[in-house]
């Protein structure tokens, strides 16, 4: 799948996280955040895992899902190269 906005592959991004390769899907890439499907996290009523907001907020993103900065949908979200030119935009540093 490729993300129209972005203009890249984002099947091929992969984080390993306590030896697990986990594989996230964004859409909804907006001002104020995205959103991020997570199939790890699949379960009987949701097969492909739910759907996470990231949120940006003060400088920083927040995970909705986990309450934190620094989580690996954080670090996804902050990966991608629109998000990283709404930082840019906003002369907000990317941790």
């Amino acid at each position: 799948m490729t993300c129209p906005e972005c203009r890249y592959n984002v099947k091929n991004i992969y984080f390993e996280e306590e030896e697990q390769k986990t594989n996230l899907d964004h859409f909804n890439i907006g001002e104020n955040g995205v959103k991020i499907q997570d199939p790890s996290l699949a379960t009987k009523y949701s097969p492909h895992g739910p759907i996470i907001d990231v949120y940006f907020r003060d400088g920083k993103a927040f995970c909705d899902y986990c309450e934190s900065s620094d989580c690996k949908h954080v670090k996804y979200a902050l990966s991608l190269p629109l998000v990283q030119r709404i930082f840019q935009k906003r002369r907000w540093k990317i941790e």
